[in-house]
């Protein structure tokens, strides 16, 4: 059984347990205030006879004093037994108040043993329960608190090495494509050099080939004219001279270009291989960055995790916090009904105490009542002795008004029976 559902029961439970007290608290209460009503009722008869007996005796005396009949002493008589029957009800009636008020301390007693101990070990169990619950909550509390501070750190770290790797990739990538436009113009610078040392090498050829063709030509002059154009031998062996001086100057020039298109290819190659290593480190970066992002991700279900278990777990100590008030509110006033149970006994007790006094004072009367007219019926005594002995029965008066005040004020209900039993005397009366 859950906590919640304890406390509720033990909440239920005290209910029905302060209920069943003030049932039984009204139902003794009832019970004896109308039991008590009954013997006031009687006293207040007994009362009411005896002052009828010494009115009956002061008039006994001032006809004694005429020398009348003695029916006087017959009245006094009767009267007497009126008066010993009044008390023999009201002793009939606080034995009954004496007994309701024995039973009663049982019921208490019994309702003290039967509901307040169960409930009491109850809560105590409940209580223990509930403070190590609250107290292993507490500790998981603050270890899921340190989880959850521990993988934001965490989270956080793993935040800036993502930042960084981004950081590092877009540096990365800017120096590639730097790179690659390198390579790019490289390539082309390339190309134009090869094209450049192609052309030369032509050109070189061409010049080459035509200062052969002069050199003939100028031969073949010299030799057709007999020296007659030597002039035009000579111009064509200059001119050949500084046709092979051009294709040396574009053999040169060819060379250069091709050692430049070759510089380029090797710095092409090397840019190339940055290239590459640049995207193998970028795909490292990638794969470094995905895995960042995947912990990252993790991290943060770990985080919204530990936050939901620290929700929960300070919902669970509200709830045991809660618990342990509704608890201490359920043993306080379990500790009120126990204290209201142990004034209920204590005023049966006192009450029983009372009637029991009551009870010997009215047997202690009735005894004296009979007593007397045991004595008064004798026949050897005179009516003289017979009437003073009648009018002793009078001197019980004072101890029946003694007795009534021992009785407790009785309540509304019987008050109110009380009155209900007159108003149904008086429709008898009326039909």
């Amino acid at each position: 059984m859950s906590l919640d559902s304890e406390v509720a029961r033990l909440k239920s439970r005290l209910y029905s347990a302060s209920n069943n007290l003030d049932s039984l608290e009204t139902e003794s209460k009832d019970a004896i205030d109308a039991e008590l009503w009954i013997l006031q009722s009687a006293l207040q008869r007994a009362a009411t006879d005896t002052v009828h007996l010494i009115a009956e005796s002061k008039k006994g005396r001032n006809f004694l004093l005429f020398r009348t009949d003695k029916s006087i002493t017959r009245r006094l008589a009767t009267q007497l037994n009126v008066v010993i029957q009044s008390l023999d009800a009201s002793i009939a009636s606080s034995d009954r108040v004496l007994n309701l008020s024995m039973l009663h301390v049982r019921r208490v007693e019994d309702f003290k043993n039967e509901s307040l101990q169960p409930i009491r070990q109850n809560i105590k169990v409940t209580v223990t329960r509930v403070e190590h619950k609250k107290a292993t909550v507490t500790a998981e509390l603050n270890a899921k608190r340190k989880e959850a501070s521990r993988a934001a750190a965490e989270l956080s770290k793993a935040s800036i090495q993502l930042d960084k790797k981004q950081t590092e990739l877009s540096s990365t990538r800017s120096r590639l494509w730097s790179k690659q436009r390198d390579a790019r113009s490289a390539e082309e610078r390339q190309a134009s050099y090869e094209r450049q040392a192609r052309e030369y090498r032509e050109r070189a050829t061409a010049a080459s080939e035509r200062a052969h063709k002069l050199r003939k030509r100028a031969v073949w002059t010299t030799v057709l004219t007999l020296g007659v154009g030597i002039g035009f031998a000579i111009a064509d062996a200059c001119e050949a001279s500084d046709l092979d001086t051009s294709a040396s100057d574009f053999a040169s020039e060819a060379q250069s270009s091709a050692s430049s298109a070759s510089q380029l290819r090797s710095t092409c190659a090397s840019i190339e291989r940055q290239i590459g290593n640049l995207e193998t480190e970028s795909r490292v970066l990638e794969s470094q960055k995905a895995s960042l992002e995947w912990r990252k991700e993790q991290q943060q279900k770990e985080v919204n995790s530990l936050q939901s278990s620290v929700s929960n777990l300070n919902q669970e100590v509200a709830s045991a916090n809660t618990l342990a008030l509704d608890l201490a509110s359920v043993n306080r006033k379990t500790d009120e009904l126990a204290e209201k149970t142990r004034l209920l006994s204590r005023s049966l007790q006192k009450l029983k105490a009372d009637i029991s006094h009551c009870l010997e004072t009215l047997t202690e009367q009735r005894e004296f009542g009979a007593l007397t007219a045991r004595k008064a019926n004798k026949a050897y005594i005179s009516d003289e002795k017979r009437l003073q002995l009648l009018e002793s029965a009078g001197e019980v008066l004072p101890q029946i008004n003694q007795s009534q005040k021992m009785l407790p004020s009785i309540g509304p209900t019987a008050k109110h029976a009380r009155q209900q039993k007159k108003s149904g005397k008086l429709r008898k009366l009326e039909k």
